[in-house]
């Protein structure tokens, strides 16, 4: 559940890049996740680490990256191909390095 968890919000700060999702709806599922006792930071791992093993994904297609992506709460979308800089950040957002958007 925890790294379900870590997915869901980094899925959520590429969502808030891209202009997708709210700052209140994050806040909202951030909080949520919180309260049920899960973490909403990545702590003890490597960021490059994170970033090989997502190559692993069962949503990674041949060279082409899928997300599942929100526009709302409990409105989702696919997207392909999300740019590995904005991952990285989003990824970064949740280890402490880079503020919050």
């Amino acid at each position: 559940g925890e790294a379900v968890a870590l997915g869901m919000l980094v899925a959520g700060s590429i969502s808030r890049r891209l202009n997708l999702l709210s700052a209140k709806d994050f806040s909202r599922m951030e909080k949520l996740i919180a309260a049920a006792g899960l973490p909403t930071r990545i702590v003890r791992l490597n960021l490059s680490r994170i970033i090989d093993a997502h190559y692993y994904d069962k949503k990674f297609k041949g060279a082409v990256n899928r997300f599942v992506l929100l526009s709302g709460i409990g409105k989702t979308l696919i997207m392909d191909d999300v740019a590995l800089g904005l991952i990285r950040e989003a990824i970064q957002e949740r280890m402490g390095l880079l503020a919050q958007v």
